[in-house]
């Protein structure tokens, strides 16, 4: 297998996935790891080199059945911003469409068939997805991202475009970097204070002075309560993006000129929407079968 997939999208209307380094076959020696850009890295703007990034490209188009030209990948800059892709969007040019994309970290769209897509090397990816109006969201966020409360903005998007609840969002967060291995200056405290958190289910005490160690799980986590998604319709991966560089990308590990782990997200076709509503109804009622325990 060459991905990982989110439990709570099981038997629902979109392909949720993150892309794995080296895929489940392979298992790198140590120095294979510890190459920055070794593994699968499509990420254009983290310093590979071209030809590699479209090689990588289109076998990762290949194996996951995406069509290229329906796959979107931002800019990100650790900003707030968050766009649709629409059918406005579609038909522009490419030249077009990457300018829209430059300096943005959430997308969000009701398109079938379009993939929205984001890079990490340790930040959070986050899922959103809206059955009862068959819309999807995907939102970049580092610990920038958190405190400015991107997934709130993207929430926000697609209420005020698809009339969206956010009792009815299902959301999935990919694998990231863990509360030991994430040591951050104490001035982040107050930035974090600031924005509204509470500072005590999200830091501790760091292992040098003047630091500590942010729980990011633990502050998407609030952001989610504060917007009034269940905890139940919310699965967040345990697994350390630090930890396991045989499956994911981590610029604390390789360093800032590494590569990317890509996550995706598509509103699967119609026909296997029906089939999975049936066959959902008559497994069970409840959304919650799906779901993982909480983090």
């Amino acid at each position: 297998m060459q991905q990982k997939t989110y439990r709570i999208y099981c038997k629902q209307g979109v392909k949720a996935f993150t892309s794995l380094r080296f895929g489940a076959e392979r298992h790198p020696d140590a120095a294979t790891l510890a190459l920055p850009y070794a593994g699968m890295d499509f990420c254009p703007y983290a310093g590979n080199n071209p030809d590699i990034i479209r090689q990588n490209r289109r076998i990762f188009c290949q194996q996951n059945a995406i069509n290229p030209k329906n796959l979107f990948f931002p800019r990100q800059t650790h900003s707030c911003n968050v766009i649709e892709i629409d059918s406005d969007f579609l038909k522009k040019n490419e030249e077009e469409q990457a300018d829209r994309l430059q300096g943005v970290d959430a997308l969000i769209t009701r398109q079938p068939g379009v993939f929205l897509g984001i890079f990490t090397a340790d930040c959070m990816a986050v899922f959103l997805y809206d059955p009862a109006h068959r819309a999807i969201g995907l939102a970049h966020s580092g610990w920038r991202g958190t405190v400015q409360k991107i997934v709130l903005a993207t929430i926000a998007e697609m209420r005020q475009r698809y009339g969206t609840r956010p009792q009815d969002l299902l959301v999935a967060v990919a694998p990231h970097i863990s509360t030991e291995d994430y040591e951050v200056g104490d001035e982040l405290t107050t930035a974090f204070a600031e924005a509204g958190f509470d500072t005590h289910r999200i830091f501790k005490k760091g292992k040098s002075p003047r630091h500590r160690q942010l729980n990011l799980s633990a502050a998407i986590r609030q952001t989610l309560e504060e917007a009034g998604v269940p905890r139940k319709q919310v699965e967040i991966s345990r697994e350390c993006s630090y930890q396991h560089p045989e499956k994911y990308f981590s610029a604390r590990r390789l360093g800032a000129a590494s590569g990317r782990t890509a996550h995706c997200i598509g509103l699967r076709p119609p026909q296997f929407l029906n089939a999975a509503t049936h066959a959902s109804a008559q497994r069970s009622p409840s959304i919650a079968a799906d779901t993982m325990p909480p983090a």
